[in-house]
């Protein structure tokens, strides 16, 4: 099955959380406990980090707003109304959704935006004996998405586990060579349309099937773009 990785390029310019207290905190370090990077990264988060923050732009308005320029938040983004009434109709990966998010726009104070956040990373799950990884040079170009033939060094590397893929990416480091994944065996991913992968053997970030990438294209849903339209495939020999 083939994904696309989401490069969603509009976000608040500014923000503030001036009204915080009683310990909450407005710097990176409250947004990582968030996220759990430094405990359990899976854990179903039990606050709205952001129920007292303002945020404020300009332009606009979009359907999606990234937040991880701002806030060290890379599971999750700004979504609106109309985004939100979509995805129920779709296979999504375990989350939690908040609304009423405050922004001004042009000046004037709103909270029709939702906060929405993929708790659970994919990473976890891959099946690296299964994968298919290359061993590339590290100025690698690519063709429309696809990495240059000139560029592949071996096609056949063989990966174990995430701490041995994390060893082979150092090795070839050396090397001057890089490891890319070619296909990532996640059968526990293919479940669903939208999941976030945040670590491992692939490019980290939230990833949506075709089928609703179809979708949010059809709707003209505003501010969704994907990396250098690319596709991630994750199958497993099929």
């Amino acid at each position: 099955m083939s994904y696309s990785r989401l490069e969603i390029n509009r976000r608040f310019p500014r923000w503030n959380c001036n009204q915080y207290s009683d310990g909450e905190w407005c710097g990176y370090e409250y947004y990582d406990q968030f996220e759990g990077k430094d405990s359990n990264p899976n854990k179903k988060p039990d606050f709205n980090p952001l129920v007292k923050a303002v945020f404020d732009t300009r332009q606009g308005p979009f359907d999606i707003y990234t937040l991880g320029p701002v806030l060290h938040i890379s599971r999750g983004f700004m979504i609106s109304t109309k985004m939100k009434s979509i995805l129920p109709d779709y296979k999504l990966s375990e989350y939690v959704i908040f609304d009423n998010i405050k922004y001004t726009f042009k000046g004037q104070m709103r909270d029709d935006l939702s906060f929405i956040y993929f708790y659970k990373d994919f990473s976890t799950f891959v099946d690296y004996r299964n994968s298919v990884f290359w061993a590339v040079k590290s100025d690698f170009r690519r063709i429309d998405g696809k990495i240059r033939e000139a560029d592949v060094i071996d096609k056949n590397i063989q990966i174990l586990s995430q701490q041995d893929c994390l060893n082979k990416i150092e090795f070839y480091a050396k090397e001057k060579l890089r490891i890319k994944r070619q296909e990532i065996c996640c059968p526990e991913a293919m479940k669903y349309d939208i999941f976030s992968i945040i670590k491992g053997p692939t490019e980290w970030g939230v990833y949506v099937s075709e089928k609703l990438r179809q979708r949010f294209r059809q709707e003209k849903i505003k501010g969704v773009n994907y990396a250098s339209n690319m596709f991630f495939n994750f199958s497993c020999g099929s």
